[in-house]
C-alpha cells in the first residue's frame, strides 16, 4: 500500500500567481510535506508548462495581469489531454459571483485569500484522493468491458459448438420440416409437431410474432440474410429464447425462392447471462454513485463531528490546563456529542453498504413474525412516545428475515420519531396483489409536504434540523435499497400535517418472479 509520503513525492502541484511572494510561500509550503512544485508568474507560462508535464494538480491564482485565471481555467478545460487536471482558485475576491464562476469554468473548488496552510494541504489531499477514486473507478469499469468481451467471445464460441435445431420450410406447399433437435429445445418429443408454418408461430410468443413474420417476409423479397431473436413457448411452460438464422434458396426462373432454411439455437443461458451482467453492471453504477456520494460527505458531514472533537478538546488544554469548571464539563460534553453523532452516521453507512454484499439465502418468512421482532426491538422507543401498533393479517414471503425486520424496524422507527401532539396510532397492512403483496404502513404524525416525498428516500437527505429530530437521513434509504434489492418498490403518499402511508410491494417469490 503506497503511504502518504510516497503519494507527496510522485505528485506534482502548479502554482499559478502573478505575486512572488505567495508563488514562493506555497512553493515553500508544500515542498516541506513533500510535494514536487511548479511554480508558474502567469497563465500563458502555465499553459506551456502544463502542456509539456502535466501535474497532478492546479492552484490557480484569478487576478492576473494579460491572462486572468478564469480564462486559463477555459483553456485548460478546453484541452482534451488537460481537462482531468483538478483545479482550485485562491483569490482575494469574496463576492458569491466569483466563486460561482470559478465553478462554472471548471474549478473544483475556491479557497479566499488570506488563506490557512492547513487548509490549503487538507483540499488539496480531498481532491487527489477524489482522482484517485475516479481512476480506480475508470479501471474497474474498464476490466468490466473486458469482461463483458470476454464472455462475448465465449458465447460465439458456444453457438458454434453446440448442435442446432434445423427447420426447412417448403415455400409453395406451406410444409416446414423440424429436426428432432428442434422439437427438444422446446420439450416436443420427436414426431410430436405438426409440420406446418402455423405450429412455428403458434409457439411464438405474441408479442415477438409480428416482428419475426414481418422480417421473414422482408428476407423472402430481399433475399437477405434472416438472423433474429426472439422467445417460444416450451411444452413445460415458460419461455425459451431462440436464435434463428436462415435464408431463402432454390429460386424458380421467375427468381422466387421455392424454399428457406435455417437453425434455432437455443440462446437462453445466453440472455440470462446477459441480464445478470446488466444487474451487475447496475449494481456496480449505483455503488459508483454511493462511493461519490460517499467521497462527497466524508469531506463535509463526516468532518463536522471530528473537527468539533478538536476545537472544544483543544480549548480545554488551553484555557483550563490546570482544573476543569463547568464551562469545561460543558466542552467535553460537546465533544463526547459529536462522537456520539459520527458513530451514529458511521453506523448506518456500513449498514447500507451491506445490503446486498451478504445476501442469505431467501426462505419462506411470516411478516407478522419479522414485525413482531422489529416491535421488539423498538420497545424502549414505542414505551416511550405511548405508540399504539396495530398490525393487520401478514403473509408469508420469500424474503431475508433479518433485512425484512430491518425494513419494518426503520419504517417504524420513523412513525415514532415523526410523531405530532395526538396519541400515535401507526396502521400496518397487507393485500394480496398478483404475484407480490402491497404493504401500508400508516401513521397519523406530522407528516410532510408532497414535494418531498422522492427526496426522503435519498441518503443524508434531512427535512428537518439536527436538534428538531436525531438521525442521520438514512433510514428510508436503507428500507429502499432493501426493496429494490429484492424486486419491489418502495413510496410515500402524505400531506404536511395530516400522517404518511408508506407503500411497499414486495414479490411473493422474487426467483419466481425472473423465471416468469
Amino acid at each position: 500500500m503506497t503511504t502518504e509520503s510516497e503519494h507527496h513525492a510522485n505528485t506534482k502541484i502548479m502554482i499559478v500567481d502573478d505575486t512572488t511572494a505567495n508563488l514562493d510561500l506555497l512553493n515553500s509550503m508544500l515542498r516541506r510535506v513533500g510535494y514536487r512544485v511548479q511554480p508558474a508568474p502567469s497563465g500563458a507560462l502555465a499553459l506551456s508548462a502544463a502542456e509539456l508535464d502535466p501535474p497532478d494538480l492546479i492552484l490557480l491564482d484569478i487576478k492576473m495581469p494579460i491572462m486572468n485565471g478564469f480564462e486559463v481555467c477555459q483553456k485548460l478545460k478546453a484541452n482534451p489531454r488537460l481537462r482531468d487536471i483538478p483545479v482550485i482558485f485562491i483569490s482575494a475576491l469574496t463576492e458569491a459571483a466569483d466563486k460561482v464562476k470559478a465553478l462554472e469554468v471548471g474549478g473544483i473548488d475556491f479557497v479566499s485569500k488570506p488563506f490557512q496552510f492547513e487548509e490549503i494541504k487538507a483540499r488539496i489531499e480531498l481532491h487527489l484522493r477524489l482522482c484517485r477514486y475516479r481512476n480506480d473507478l475508470a479501471r474497474k469499469n474498464s476490466e468490466l468491458d473486458d469482461a463483458l468481451e470476454k464472455l462475448k467471445r465465449t458465447q460465439a464460441y458456444l453457438v458454434d459448438a453446440i448442435e442446432d435445431g434445423v427447420w426447412d420450410w417448403d415455400l409453395e406447399t406451406g410444409k416446414v420440416s423440424y429436426s428432432d433437435r428442434w422439437g427438444a429445445m422446446l420439450g416436443y418429443p420427436p414426431g410430436s409437431l405438426e409440420p406446418t408454418r402455423e405450429t412455428f408461430e403458434n409457439l411464438l410468443f405474441p408479442e415477438d410474432r409480428e416482428r419475426i413474420l414481418a422480417l421473414t417476409r422482408a428476407c423472402i423479397v430481399d433475399g437477405t440474410v434472416y438472423d433474429c431473436e426472439f422467445r417460444m413457448r416450451p411444452q413445460s411452460g415458460g419461455q425459451v429464447w431462440i436464435r434463428s438464422r436462415g435464408r431463402a434458396v432454390d429460386y424458380d426462373r421467375r427468381g422466387q425462392p421455392q424454399r428457406m432454411i435455417g437453425t434455432h439455437t437455443d440462446i437462453t443461458a445466453r440472455k440470462e447471462a446477459e441480464l445478470q451482467l446488466k444487474h451487475a453492471i447496475d449494481d456496480l453504477s449505483r455503488s459508483n454513485q454511493e462511493l461519490e456520494q460517499f467521497a462527497y460527505v466524508a469531506s463535509h458531514d463526516l468532518q463536522e463531528p471530528i473537527r468539533m472533537i478538536i476545537s472544544y478538546l483543544q480549548l480545554l488544554e488551553e484555557k483550563y490546563a490546570e482544573h476543569l469548571d463547568d464551562r469545561a464539563l460543558q466542552f467535553m460534553q460537546f465533544a463526547v456529542d459529536g462522537a456520539h453523532r459520527m458513530r451514529v452516521l458511521i453506523k448506518d453507512l456500513l449498514t447500507l453498504s451491506q445490503i446486498g454484499g451478504n445476501d442469505k439465502t431467501p426462505n419462506p418468512v411470516d411478516c407478522r413474525d419479522a414485525i413482531q421482532d422489529a416491535i421488539l426491538n423498538l420497545d424502549k422507543a414505542i414505551a416511550e412516545s405511548h405508540a399504539q401498533i396495530e398490525v393487520e393479517a401478514m403473509p408469508s414471503i420469500v424474503a431475508d428475515r433479518t433485512q425484512l425486520t430491518q425494513l419494518f424496524q426503520n419504517l417504524i422507527a420513523n412513525s415514532i420519531k415523526f410523531r405530532s401532539e395526538k396519541p400515535l396510532v401507526i396502521h400496518i397492512s397487507a393485500d394480496h396483489e398478483g404475484d407480490s403483496w402491497h404493504f401500508l404502513v400508516q401513521d397519523n404524525g406530522i407528516g410532510i409536504d408532497p414535494q418531498y416525498r422522492e427526496r426522503v428516500f435519498v441518503i443524508f437527505q434531512r427535512l428537518h434540523g439536527k436538534l428538531d429530530y436525531s438521525g442521520t437521513g438514512i433510514g428510508l434509504a436503507l428500507c429502499k435499497k432493501i426493496v429494490e434489492r429484492r424486486g419491489g418498490k418502495i413510496w410515500l403518499e402524505s400531506k404536511a400535517g395530516l400522517g404518511a402511508t408508506v407503500h411497499v410491494v414486495l414479490p411473493e417469490d422474487p426467483e419466481a418472479t425472473q423465471r416468469v
